[in-house]
Parts: structure tokens; sequence; C-alpha cells
């Protein structure tokens, strides 16, 4: 029946499952004494809308706040260095910044976001693990402040099939492409083009293209 929590100055360690399955916790502070957050801490929180995590804090656990379906906003501080494994799975979440200082994203971190559209990736990041955005539907854009090339030379996971079809806005271009069956694809400038030979993948009306995310910024198409 816990709805509200407040946790006392001096605290350095929130331990694992410390606060599981709170269903009607509703609001949370964590004060700027925190430094490890546990693995599953907050999972299945359900009415819990927003986290400011502080400062103080330099880690927190895989599905730290997985299964927190109300959250909607969450500030993460730039002492965190890596992002781990379904943190925030099943999450309300629709937008996110993730600091500059995140090098790494763990495993399905945001799978099951259903109503995440967009989120800025960190300019300093080194690695993506696997479905990082599984059963993500809603997202269209990622943001990222470095180069094309800079995000090309990112270490991605597989399966990632929405890295492969979303749109990516950098500094020097914007652009989503991949491949289709047999053929490459880019949207970039308004503009469809599709490219090489052989056979595209069958498509029927429970199936959809991988440009059909952005059916409502192309106006023409380009056949190579």
């Amino acid at each position: 029946s816990l709805e509200s929590l407040e946790l006392s100055e001096g605290l350095i360690s929130i331990e694992d499952s410390a606060f599981c399955g709170c269903s009607n916790l509703v609001s949370v502070k964590i004060p700027n004494s925190v430094e490890t957050i546990g693995i599953a801490a907050f999972q299945g929180c359900e009415k819990v809308k927003s986290f400011v995590l502080p400062e103080s804090l330099t880690s927190f656990g895989e599905n730290a706040f997985s299964s927190c379906v109300a959250l909607e906003t969450i500030t993460i501080p730039e002492t965190i260095t890596f992002i781990p494994s379904m943190a925030f799975w099943d999450c309300g979440l629709t937008d996110i910044d993730i600091p500059d200082t995140v090098t790494g994203i763990g495993s399905e971190v945001f799978g099951n976001c259903h109503s995440l559209e967009k989120i800025k990736l960190p300019s300093g990041l080194e690695s993506i693990g696997d479905n990082v955005f599984f059963n993500c539907f809603s997202l269209r854009e990622i943001s990222y402040d470095k180069n094309y090339s800079d995000w090309l030379a990112i270490e991605k996971g597989e399966p990632n099939d929405l890295l492969n079809s979303v749109m990516v806005n950098c500094m020097d271009r914007r652009i989503a492409q991949g491949t289709y069956g047999d053929l490459s694809w880019s949207v970039e400038d308004s503009v469809l083009t599709i490219s090489g030979t052989g056979d595209m993948n069958d498509t029927d009306i429970s199936t959809k293209t991988p440009w059909y995310l952005h059916n409502d910024e192309i106006k023409s198409l380009v056949i190579e």
C-alpha cells in the first residue's frame, strides 16, 4: 500500500528488488547520496510517472525501472556511463535524452516501450546491445550529435531491425536506410531511393515495407 517514498539523505545504495512490485507507489524521491541502484529495484512500480536520478549515482542494475508502465520521464545524470539490459523494458516513455557520458547501452533496454517516439543518443556512444528497441512500434527518429560516419561506426548488436529503418538525425545527414530482400533503400531529403538487382520481399496487407515509417515525408521515388 506504499504510495509515497522519500529516502533518507546519506543512503548510499538501493538494494536489488528493494521496491519491486510496489504497484501503488506514485512518487519517489532519491537523495543526492545514492551511488548505486540494484537490479529490479523499482521494477513493476506501475503508477510512478517520473524519476529524477541524483548526480551522486554511478550505476543502476538490469531491469531497475522495467514495467513502470506509467513512467513518462526520467532524468539520467552525467555520472552514468552504461545503461544495463532491460533497464526501461515496458515503460511508458515517449522520449528520453541519454547523457553524452554514456558509452554503452545493453540489450533490450527499451524493449516493449510502445509509446517511445524519439530518443537522443549520446555522442560518446560506442556500443548498442541486441534488440535495444524491440517492439518500439512508435519510434520514428533517433537524434545523434555527431556525423553519420560516426553513427555507422558504433558497434550494434543483432537483431536490431528498427535501427535499420528508423530515421537517424545526425549533424551532417538525416537519413534512414536499410535492405529489403536483395535491394537497398534509403530515405533522405524526402526522396525514397531503391537500388540494386534481385527480388524485394513479398508484401501483403499484413506486412509493411521498412520505409513505411517515413511515408508522411516521402515526396518522390528514385529506382536505380
